[in-house]
């Protein structure tokens, strides 16, 4: 044992309070605070309030181009045509007016005629090919293309005239005009034979077309 550590404990020995007061624990230093440098400091979020958008200017070309109309489908150009195809047929169908002048009742009084003598009548009217070969005499001196409707509405029209011109010629007031074919009558008495005679109204303007070819159909 060395001569410095053996003068150590004799010297303890002789102050035991020194010993106690080496075999305290020291007294921790105290602590500083905690350094707040790795901590970083996030930015205030800052809400920004939407900034009007400037108007896009474009050039009149562009917008032609926009607004060009797109090219109907063919189901778009089918649901367009077809009403119309179907106003025409029933337009024709139902006997569109047809004008008719003295040449076109002539020809279809003595078409009847023919067909009535060679074929014969179906009830007050013609067959079904006495109609078809009236409309092929019309069409090609005429060019007329008629429904039977049509035709079958001159006939009628020209059979009630005749009945009317019949009823007037056949009076007592000796009222007719060989010369103009026409009737004279007062208004009263034109709006008492329009009563009975709706369809024959028109001869108080318009004379009977060949009466001779009307009496024999």
């Amino acid at each position: 044992m060395s001569s410095t550590l053996f003068t150590t404990l004799l010297h303890l020995k002789k102050n035991p309070n020194r010993i106690s007061i080496l075999s305290r624990r020291p007294t921790p230093l105290p602590r500083s605070p905690p350094s707040l440098l790795h901590l970083r400091r996030r930015p205030a979020l800052v809400r920004r309030s939407p900034q009007p958008s400037s108007p896009v200017t474009t050039s009149p070309i562009r917008r032609l181009q926009q607004h060009r109309p797109q090219p109907c489908s063919p189901a778009t150009a089918t649901s367009i045509t077809a009403p119309l195809l179907l106003l025409s047929f029933l337009h024709k169908e139902m006997g569109e007016k047809q004008q008719w002048s003295n040449d076109h009742l002539k020809c279809l009084l003595e078409t009847c005629i023919e067909e009535i003598n060679t074929v014969g009548r179906k009830g007050l009217s013609l067959h079904k090919d006495s109609w078809n070969k009236l409309g092929k005499v019309l069409k090609e001196k005429f060019g007329l293309d008629l429904t039977q409707k049509q035709m079958k509405n001159a006939y009628d029209n020209l059979k009630a005239k005749y009945v009317g011109w019949v009823y007037l010629k056949n009076k007592t007031d000796n009222i007719y005009n060989p010369q103009t074919n026409t009737f004279t009558l007062t208004n009263e008495e034109w709006e008492e034979f329009k009563k009975g005679h709706p369809k024959a109204a028109s001869l108080k303007t318009v004379p009977l077309p060949f009466p001779e070819l009307c009496a024999e159909f």
